[in-house]
């Protein structure tokens, strides 16, 4: 077991405003492909797209690395995180959660993006993720993402000055 870190946090609010993808109509945005651009708000992945199935799919395979730089961070790791399918009716979305602990087979922490047509959680609630939910996870080690298969993906989604803009407000680089 590991308590959220001060340096978790400060990620965990730099974090939010750029990460969540979900499924369902994505009120209140334009539609770009398969992203629904929102003002101030995340983008969301409003399709299904066989790349974001490769990412969790892989995002599954290797979560034991992730598990294990969790349980024994080094100095130049933090903001770990994990990402799982919150649901609400006929509603779905993917959302981040700031890691606090894993007891090996459950995941806590606090969610760290405000839902879009979910009114069933929201930001800064207390979350107990089982491992099978894990859809991807995420780490940030010298600056640069370690992870965050989802948000690759993303990457490869948004197209010109959408994809400039999402590369300025990451606190991270992506190779």
């Amino acid at each position: 077991m590991r308590l959220l870190s001060r340096r978790c946090w400060l990620l965990a609010l730099l974090l939010p405003p750029l990460l969540a993808t979900g499924c369902g109509d994505a009120r209140r945005g334009r539609q770009e492909g398969a992203v629904t651009l929102r003002e101030n708000e995340p983008g969301v992945v409003t399709t299904s797209d066989p790349r974001m199935e490769q990412a969790m799919d892989e995002a599954k395979r290797t979560l034991p690395s992730f598990v294990a730089a969790f349980e024994s961070p080094r100095p130049n790791q933090l903001g770990f995180s994990i990402k799982s399918r919150f649901v609400d009716g006929d509603e779905a979305e993917f959302m981040w959660i700031g890691l606090e602990e894993t007891d090996g087979t459950s995941f806590r922490g606090v969610l760290m993006n405000e839902p879009v047509n979910l009114s069933n959680v929201r930001s800064g609630h207390p979350v107990l993720i089982p491992r099978e939910e894990v859809s991807d996870w995420m780490y940030v080690e010298d600056g640069k993402l370690v992870g965050g298969y989802t948000i690759r993906v993303l990457q490869e989604i948004l197209e010109g000055e959408d994809l400039e803009e999402f590369r300025r407000q990451l606190p991270f680089t992506l190779d």
